[in-house]
């Protein structure tokens, strides 16, 4: 029987290739990814061997997929349908900071 590691979030993170913020934001958002492992109070960490199966069911996507999905709000609204099951809103896309007032007069 192979032994069981446990990763705590730094660690999984890295292996994902993800911020340990982003890593937070996959628990939350995704029915997918593996339960967390409470190890203590303030500890929780991921079976290694899940975070790999994890990684394994993902979908394999071209560039032109990949690109359309990062530049294409409604694919990517898709694209979170089909990760999360639908349960979950759709992200909405990042929009630009409109200017106050006072910024504007100060830069006409």
């Amino acid at each position: 029987m192979e032994a069981m590691r446990i990763l705590r979030k730094p660690e999984a993170a890295k292996i994902l290739g993800l911020a340990v913020s982003s890593l937070d934001d996959l628990r939350r958002s995704s029915r997918t990814f593996p339960k967390a492992i409470q190890l203590s109070a303030r500890s929780v960490g991921f079976l290694e061997s899940e975070l790999h199966e994890w990684i394994a069911s993902r979908p394999r996507v071209t560039v032109a997929s990949a690109g359309a999905a990062a530049t294409d709000p409604k694919r990517a609204a898709e694209q979170h349908i089909e990760d999360t099951g639908g349960a979950e809103a759709a992200p909405v896309a990042a929009r630009g900071r409109k200017r106050s007032n006072a910024a504007a007069a100060v830069s006409a």
